[in-house]
């Protein structure tokens, strides 16, 4: 988009420029319509002035005597004397109007050169204005473009967007149900009068049976945890009477008494001790 407003100031920047250069121009037309006018009145004049000194020179000779006359003579000098002194006033005008029309002159060759270089400029302005509202046509062509492929990426991004997120619960789900795992510590009786626990095995029915898991435990009668959280247990017994029910490996977890009758089970490797079995379950 940058670029775009770049090209739009320019684009305005050209036009005012034109149209200032379009207002001296005018003026200048003005001026030299002026200056002609000027030139003219000037000619005329200068022709006016010349006709007069030659008509005043005419008159002068006629009226010099032709005869030798002393006294005559010294009044046609002085009237002469006179006479050239006004035409040389005259004169002396004619050159000033005569300077005044090589300055009008100089002025109106100037101010048409001026106008000629500033139509010239007028024109290439014109042109470049021309290429830049070209060049501004087909960038707004490509900007039309380029936002319908940002409308279609931005439909593809939000689709990938949720799906990602779909997949973010699916794998928090998934995690949280490899790391799930059940457990419940109590008294030996009172686990199995809850159906947790139940006695299998021994000599003709009673003798030497052992603890085992419920193959129909109700889970909801165990505790869940996440066992990348916990990972350590008190049971209210000594280690001696402590009796794991569960299968669990001996290297993945360590017991110590805090008194006679509390014992704290820690799992140092969490993966190793549950992998036989997601319950933990500790009779007393």
């Amino acid at each position: 988009m940058k670029t775009l407003d770049v090209l739009i100031i320019l684009f305005f920047a050209t036009s005012l420029f034109g149209c200032k250069y379009k207002n001296e121009a005018q003026e200048l037309e003005k001026q030299n319509k002026s200056l002609a006018v000027q030139l003219v009145k000037s000619d005329s004049l200068s022709k006016v002035y010349l006709s007069t000194i030659k008509d005043v020179d005419v008159v002068i000779d006629s009226m010099m005597p032709e005869d030798n006359a002393l006294e005559t003579a010294t009044v046609g000098l002085k009237l002469r004397a006179r006479l050239t002194n006004k035409l040389a006033v005259i004169n002396n005008l004619i050159l000033d109007k005569e300077s005044s029309y090589q300055s009008l002159g100089y002025k109106y060759a100037k101010s048409k050169t001026t106008v000629a270089e500033m139509q010239t400029t007028i024109e290439d302005l014109n042109r470049e204005i021309k290429e830049k509202e070209s060049a501004n046509s087909d960038l707004s062509q490509n900007i039309k473009k380029l936002g319908k492929n940002i409308e279609g990426q931005s439909v593809k991004i939000e689709s990938l967007a949720t799906e990602n997120s779909k997949l973010k619960e699916t794998i928090e789900i998934k995690t949280k149900s490899i790391n799930k795992a059940f457990y419940i510590i109590g008294d030996e009786k009172e686990l199995e009068e809850k159906g947790i626990i139940e006695k299998t095995g021994g000599f003709l029915g009673f003798l030497g049976r052992v603890n085992t898991l419920n193959s129909q435990i109700d889970e909801n009668r165990l505790q869940m945890i996440d066992i990348r959280e916990k990972t350590t247990f008190t049971i209210n017994s000594d280690i001696k009477n402590t009796d794991f029910v569960t299968s669990h490996n001996p290297n993945s977890y360590e017991l110590k008494e805090t008194n006679i009758e509390t014992t704290i089970l820690s799992i140092t490797n969490p993966e190793e001790f549950w992998k036989n079995s997601k319950y933990l379950v500790v009779a007393y």
